[in-house]
């Protein structure tokens, strides 16, 4: 280790006075050369019970340098002792304790059980040197040392206030400030949502969206037009969450940012109008689903959110956009241009939703759809499979004789799929559906490949 060493230990007993402690020092020194860490705790504690004593500053120094090998080299039980021994030196100990944490090759968990000391006993002084740290630290111990003082909550806001006073420090304070999420807080947090630093603009809307106030969901429809990309995006997202204002002022303010020229910020606008639950935020979310060209992300959160919409608040309208999608896609196998506009990653994920919907009504539009495309031999294989495992999580018995339809597919993957689908709409119905069906090779009632695909099946089943 760096500045601390068992000859540092040493050096400190030369002071021992020739009295009672002489034998506890003695033993604590002993202790240390053992690397017995949990018997140093014991020893200070022992130490630090005869009140007696008046223990002299090299005493005092030995006994800190002990307890911080104790807490770099102990269990976890050991350091967990420190951190209520180590307080009880005093101001005294802050510094070397500081000193230990910047050494390089701490390890995290250890160097979390000093800061967390600084945080909970330091007082004043411990704040000071956290707020010193989280200037010029290094990233672990900046990040360590802002999560200690988010938990010191409203106590340490008068220190907070000041810091949003310079330039040099705001972002800092706005940090610790979003971390406490208190009504004092968000007071402090609204000054600074048009500072001239985005980052801090953009931490100010993140934290002032988990409030609900009156006077937030103008600042952030303001800050939708904001210049800078990650403001936009964060803003977008807050507006989803602000119950202050109504879902069609939402959905008027939202819609628009479908079409920003930065994605991050479409999709931010997509996910949240997934939470307006509005009639018009459903025709806009599938406007924007056909829209072409469609980047995959946004077109990804375009489908969830239709699918909130849907399933979560009973808005089938929004389940019978995500149904049109996919016919649209597999039905024009006349027109390859038309087809070749549609966004094949939306499609994969448009059929694994249609399999989650389960409102009645809803799950009637999403069996239509998946029904719909099976029918087209134009469907890929990906999609095909995605497309039976669907029918087999909406568990409706009309599916089951187009799935054995499915199992004129050679694929023995695609066949397993199938099965496992009917397995889960109802084993009994749909085992007495194979079997009825299952007749000779040799007759012409079925085409050749269906046959082999049931007694494929059937095989299967009984296996």
């Amino acid at each position: 280790m760096g500045s601390l060493s068992l000859r540092n230990i040493g050096a400190g007993m030369d002071f021992l006075a020739e009295t009672d402690d002489r034998i506890a020092f003695a033993f604590l020194q002993r202790s240390v050369a053992l690397q017995d860490w949990a018997l140093v705790v014991r020893s200070v504690q022992e130490i630090l019970m005869e009140e007696e004593w008046v223990l002299a500053e090299a005493q005092q120094d030995s006994m800190i340098e002990a307890l911080i090998l104790a807490l770099e080299w102990g269990d976890f039980q050991v350091r967990w002792d420190v951190t209520n021994v180590l307080p009880r030196m005093g101001e005294r100990a802050i510094e070397p304790l500081l000193e230990w944490l910047q050494e390089d090759d701490l390890d995290a968990d250890v160097q979390w059980f000093g800061i967390r000391m600084l945080g909970r006993w330091a007082g004043e002084a411990g704040l000071t040197r956290l707020l010193e740290m989280l200037r010029s630290g290094t990233p672990d111990l900046q990040a360590m040392a802002l999560s200690v003082l988010i938990q010191q909550g409203n106590v340490i806001l008068d220190r907070i206030s000041p810091l949003l006073m310079t330039g040099d420090t705001r972002l800092l304070a706005v940090k610790i400030l979003s971390g406490i999420r208190s009504r004092d807080t968000m007071n402090l947090l609204l000054t600074v949502v048009t500072d001239e630093n985005p980052e801090i603009r953009e931490v100010a809307l993140e934290a002032l969206s988990s409030f609900q106030d009156e006077r937030l969901g103008l600042v952030f429809i303001k800050a939708l037009s904001d210049s800078v990309t990650s403001v936009r995006q964060t803003a977008a997202m807050a507006i989803g969450f602000c119950q202050t204002l109504s879902a069609f002022d939402r959905t008027v303010h939202l819609v628009p940012l479908l079409w920003d020229v930065q994605i991050s910020v479409s999709c931010a606008a997509a996910s949240s109008l997934g939470r307006v639950n509005h009639e018009d935020s459903i025709a806009a979310l599938q406007k924007a689903l056909f829209s072409q060209p469609l980047p995959t992300p946004l077109g990804l959160e375009l489908a969830r959110s239709l699918f909130h919409i849907g399933n979560m608040a009973g808005y089938e309208d929004a389940i019978v956009g995500l149904g049109a999608y996919v016919m649209t896609s597999v039905m024009t196998e006349t027109n390859i241009s038309i087809q070749n506009k549609f966004n094949s990653d939306v499609v994969s994920e448009i059929f694994q939703i249609l399999g989650r919907v389960d409102i009645p009504i809803a799950k009637s539009i999403a069996l239509y759809a998946v029904l719909k495309c099976l029918e087209q031999q134009n469907l890929n294989s990906v999609d095909r499979t995605l497309a039976i495992t669907a029918l087999g999580q909406l568990k409706d018995l009309r599916s089951i004789d187009p799935l054995i339809q499915q199992l004129i597919y050679p694929d023995p993957s695609l066949r397993l799929h199938v099965l496992h689908a009917l397995q889960l709409i109802d084993p009994s119905v749909a085992l007495d559906r194979l079997k009825s069906q299952s007749i000779p090779l040799s007759t012409d009632a079925l085409p050749d490949a269906l046959q082999i695909g049931i007694h494929f099946a059937i095989t299967e089943w009984r296996s």
